[in-house]
This record gives structure tokens, sequence and C-alpha cells, in this order.
């Protein structure tokens, strides 16, 4: 899905104007939502590195199928391993952050408990740090048990240029320095299966954020796309 960058999920709702694109968007908000067979022509690159090869043809996905680690010490490829005909719920952090990152933490635990035990089963949930060189599969597992994150949420990690190769595809300015404070705070979620993806603030209302997830979910192809969970927290 490299079209990410080019016209889904480029930004993170904060008052940017809508990317050119001739693919068609519904857009409800700062959400973002793209159906199937709606791919936007071109890809997204990294600028010190040529990027690696989709296991998908015609770059249509997002998922360069780059080695990452989980918080557990298994080497996963993105695609084949954790996206591939799944669906899937994928955030950004980093374990040291003390700006967005605790409250997207939280809201997401929130989120993952209205879900209930789809979560691990239907659903994958995954987090990807923005800062692989600190982040270790040791650190990232001290930060999920801290954070009572539990075994259906998987923290993923990898080398600079991979875990960039992915970060550039969703906002490229999110690794381009060393201030990782810059990183997007949008949840992105999809069903690979479907072809079927949108994205919207991990730091909205859980309730419908949950919503937006299960407008992607096996057997629902024919609901209408819920409002935008774009509402702040305390807007209850």
């Amino acid at each position: 899905m490299a079209l990410l960058a080019a016209a889904l999920f480029a930004t993170a709702c904060e008052s940017a104007p809508a990317p050119t694109t001739s693919a068609p968007l519904e857009r409800d908000g700062c959400c973002a939502r793209r159906a199937p067979g709606t791919a936007t022509p071109g890809s997204a690159t990294v600028a010190d590195a040529p990027a690696p090869p989709t296991s998908r043809a015609g770059g249509r996905y997002f998922a360069p199928d780059v080695v990452l680690t989980t918080h557990t010490g298994e080497k996963v490829r993105f695609y084949d391993d954790l996206i591939r005909d799944k669906v899937v719920v994928i955030t950004f952090m980093y374990t040291r952050c003390t700006g967005v990152c605790p409250r997207i933490v939280e809201n997401m635990r929130a989120v993952k408990a209205l879900l209930g035990d789809r979560v691990g089963t239907v659903i994958q949930f995954y987090s990807i740090t923005v800062d692989p060189e600190n982040d270790t599969p040791d650190v990232l597992a001290r930060y999920a048990a801290e954070h009572e994150l539990g075994p259906a949420w998987t923290l993923l990690t990898g080398s600079r240029r991979d875990v960039k190769t992915i970060a550039d595809l969703v906002e490229p300015e999110m690794m381009s320095g060393d201030d990782r404070s810059r990183h997007t705070s949008i949840m992105i979620y999809g069903n690979d299966r479907l072809d079927r993806w949108g994205a919207c603030p991990a730091v909205g209302r859980p309730d419908l954020m949950v919503e937006e997830i299960q407008w992607v979910l096996p057997g629902r192809e024919k609901v209408v796309a819920p409002p935008c969970a774009n509402r702040p927290l305390g807007d209850r």
C-alpha cells in the first residue's frame, strides 16, 4: 500500500490540506478511507536506500517486506508475516516519548478492551517504534509489561533503514532527523484480504475508533463507513 504518503495517510490530521491524488477517497473530517480497487499510481521512496520489494505486484500496498523484530525477539517480515490476509491496526510510538505516545498507548488500550477477544484472533495490533536505535526488543518487552499491553499486542523494532522504509510511506518527516516527537499520531487500520484501509487519530474517542476498525472486518463489505473518530477524548 505504497499509496500512503501519496494519498491516504500522509498526515496526522493536523490541519493539513488534502493530498493531490487521482484515487477516489472517502473523507470524514480528518479521517481518510480507501475502498478496494482505488490504488494511487506511484510510490514513496526512501532517500538513503532503494525501497525493498513488496509482496504483491503493482505497488498498491503499504507493506514493504522488510525484516523487523518483535518485542519477544522473533524475526518477522512486515508484509508476509504481519499483514498478508490479516485485519491489522498499526500505530507508531517510542518508549522514551513523553508527549503524545502515553496518550496513544492508553487510548489504544481502551480500544483493545472494547474489541475484546477479537484482538489476537480476528484483529492484530502492532506498534512500530520510530526510535529503533534505542528501542531494542528487551526495551520494548519491558515497556509492554509496564503498560500491561498483553500478549495480543506486538511491538516492533528493526534496523533504522527498515523502520524508516515503513515510516516514510506514512509520513516522510517522521524519521528525517533526531526529533522523534514529530512522529504521526494516527491509527492505521485495514483488511489486507479485502484491500480495505483507513486511518483516524489515535487519540480520538475509543468507541468511535472501534466503529472505524469494524468497517474493515470480514463480512462487513457492504457496511457504510461510520463517522470519523476525530472528536477529542474530552468530548464525550
